[in-house]
């Protein structure tokens, strides 16, 4: 189990090192087609499309290295004067809606990645390339985030018994 979650982490790393990317691109060639615009010189076609693009990977391919890491949001008030024994199941409970929520979603985006590549359909706007080059975002990101679920499941049940 310990070996799979290495590997878990390593893709996740990945993912977020790919997002950090992204970021860069959003940073250098937005910056760079606004000031090249600003000459009356249009370098970069597609800029504004990729960036489209680029912001569904940060949000999507960070979000597993986010969960991992429990630097995401939190309404902590509501919980904050219970026991200690409430604040554990309660972070069970929510642990278990978001391997649900994330599985549901897994499961609608992975099924309109293999329709998408069985139908062979492209995007058609300034670029044009096959519409599962930006499918295979969603099932991926749900699937890291699940299997960080199951692992936090899996820890916590771990150590009660």
């Amino acid at each position: 189990m310990l070996y799979l979650y290495k590997i878990q982490t390593k893709i996740v790393d990945i993912c977020f090192y790919f997002s950090c990317l992204c970021m860069l691109y959003l940073t250098f060639f937005i910056s760079a087609d606004v000031i090249f615009r600003s000459f009356g010189v249009r370098l970069f076609s597609g800029t504004v499309e990729l960036s489209e693009y680029a912001l569904l990977a940060i949000g999507l391919l960070c979000a597993p290295w986010v969960y991992k890491r429990g630097s995401n949001l939190k309404v902590d008030i509501l919980i904050a004067n219970k026991s200690d024994n409430f604040k554990k199941y309660h972070a069970v409970l929510v642990d278990v809606v978001i391997l649900f929520t994330c599985l549901f979603v897994f499961y609608y985006g992975a099924y309109s990645f293999f329709e998408s590549i069985e139908r062979d359909t492209y995007v058609y706007k300034m670029l044009v390339f096959p519409e599962w080059y930006i499918n295979w975002i969603i099932p991926v990101s749900m699937l890291l985030v699940s299997t960080e679920a199951l692992y936090r499941l899996y820890s916590f049940f771990k150590a009660e018994s």
